[in-house]
Formats: structure tokens, C-alpha cells, sequence
């Protein structure tokens, strides 16, 4: 049985920022999945808000995309760099 998924306006902002930080680096969805070792349907939900992202996926994320985990998340608006 899986989880229903709590919509906010955080993972709103998540979802849309997940998608133009892909696009702005020119990835595929696949190709982002194989930076992050993940399979390219699970990125795909990840991407469409099917699936919730684990915090094992998120660091990655951060890391490939370059961003705060605040900002890549919704918390924050503020496109820090990783790390920073």
C-alpha cells in the first residue's frame, strides 16, 4: 500500500524546480537518473510528483543541479550554490 502524498506549496515549488533546473543544464530525464544512479522511471516519477524523493536522491540532486537543498526543496528561494 503506498503513502498518499502530501501536496504543499514547498513540493509544488520542488516538482517545477526539479524540471527547470534539468532543462536549464540540457539533461534528460534520463540522463540526470544515471547521474543520481537512479532509473530513469523512478526519476520520471520523482519528477512528476508520483513518488516522494528520499533524502539519499536529494543530496545528489543538489550536487548535480548545484543548489542549496533549501532552494532545490521549496524552503528557500535563494538559488545558493551547493554546499555554500
Amino acid at each position: 500500500m503506498h503513502r498518499k502524498i502530501e501536496e504543499t506549496p514547498e513540493r509544488e515549488k520542488m516538482l517545477i524546480r526539479l524540471k527547470e533546473l534539468r532543462l536549464e543544464r540540457g539533461y534528460s530525464m534520463t540522463q540526470a537518473a544515471r547521474k543520481i544512479f537512479s532509473h530513469p522511471d523512478t526519476y520520471n516519477r520523482y519528477e512528476k510528483g508520483i513518488r516522494e524523493i528520499p533524502l539519499d536522491c536529494l543530496i545528489p540532486l543538489a550536487k548535480l543541479y548545484d543548489c542549496s537543498l533549501d532552494y532545490l526543496v521549496g524552503v528557500s528561494d535563494q538559488p545558493r550554490k551547493y554546499g555554500r
